[in-house]
């Protein structure tokens, strides 16, 4: 899909034409009259890559790529997004906030503005994390990412594949500590990889919750050592604290000749616009009393460019940008 939005987004088709090709192909075909019609009459006031994304999953075959907005897990905390229903009520209403993906459990979404009532682009992706009535209307906290539709799939279609072992389904991974490690550090045979992303539903005390994933390989050892101890060093803009402990959320990896990747989800909280993680953890020779430090070097903590926190007043169409310390709802989760 986002090969083919890439392609015929970047061709120079005159209006006519274009119009005329969307209605006639049958690729395009959605399952009623008056949606494929409402599509139609709203080409002129959004993106094409968006218009034609919500023409090719209209089809039947393209319902089943459930999972193909990807997701990431930590702790209780599963999102896996997979295309929203659309209907002509939404297509109308919302103000131009349409959806596009939805959890598995229905309790988070994603929306595109097409109108460009954020002021982030037209059809920029968001996320909702507060909704506040007014009179006459409500106020929206919204996480907007930055980024278009061909510009979120293209960025999550270079990602790898996470087979998720508790909820026996595969899915695009937004961590991808394979391809994109946020740090990739090598200590005697020991390679510990590590990446952070903002969670964009969730805050703790007026704080961003950063998720991270660690992963602990083999990279030549010939001995088997055993995980000990963790140490972290923590900052938060001028601020530094320390973390010490035994294991890893309650595991004792060992990484030898026979072991596999092992791979674990963890989160931290930042007030600052900008931090990092790194540290280490201690192992042990399983056949001796040789100790190995294995260093992890820092990795960052911070919003992905063009990113921010807007809030959204429908009365008044007034958008304003935000500090997660405004988050008023209580978080969802507990670390």
């Amino acid at each position: 899909i986002t090969s083919y939005l890439r392609r015929i987004t970047s061709n120079h088709v005159p209006a006519d034409k274009l119009n005329s090709f969307v209605r006639m192909s049958d690729i395009f075909e959605a399952p009623s009259a008056a949606l494929r019609n409402a599509l139609d009459n709203i080409l002129k006031e959004i993106p094409l890559s968006l218009y034609l994304f919500l023409k090719l999953t209209q089809r039947n075959e393209l319902q089943k790529l459930k999972l193909l907005f990807g997701g990431f897990a930590y702790y209780d905390n599963v999102y896996l997004l997979g295309l929203a229903p659309l209907s002509l009520e939404e297509l109308e209403a919302n103000k131009g906030f349409v959806p596009l993906a939805t959890s598995h459990d229905g309790h988070k979404m994603l929306f595109a503005d097409t109108r460009n009532l954020l002021g982030r682009g037209y059809g920029n992706i968001f996320a909702i994390r507060e909704v506040n009535s007014v009179q006459d209307g409500f106020k929206l906290v919204v996480y907007s990412f930055g980024k278009d539709i061909t510009q979120f799939l293209g960025e999550l279609s270079r990602k790898k594949m996470h087979k998720s072992m508790e909820l026996k389904i595969s899915y695009l991974d937004w961590f991808d500590t394979l391809e994109f490690p946020g740090s990739d550090t090598v200590t005697e045979g020991i390679r510990i990889r590590a990446t952070g992303i903002c969670d964009p539903w969730n805050h703790h005390n007026g704080r961003k919750v950063f998720s991270y994933q660690i992963r602990v390989s083999n990279d030549g050892r010939t001995t088997t050592a055993k995980l000990t101890t963790r140490h972290w060093v923590c900052k938060d803009g001028d601020h530094e604290s320390k973390v010490d402990g035994p294991g890893v959320i309650g595991f004792y990896p060992r990484v030898g000749p026979n072991t596999t990747d092992f791979v674990y989800h963890s989160c931290t909280f930042q007030s600052s616009k900008s931090g990092s993680m790194g540290g280490g953890f201690a192992f042990k020779e399983e056949n001796g009393n040789h100790e190995i430090f294995a260093k992890i070097e820092p990795f960052p903590l911070r919003l992905p460019a063009g990113a921010s926190l807007l809030e959204f007043n429908s009365v008044t169409d007034a958008v304003r940008t935000v500090s997660y310390t405004h988050l008023t709802l209580p978080t969802i989760y507990s670390v």
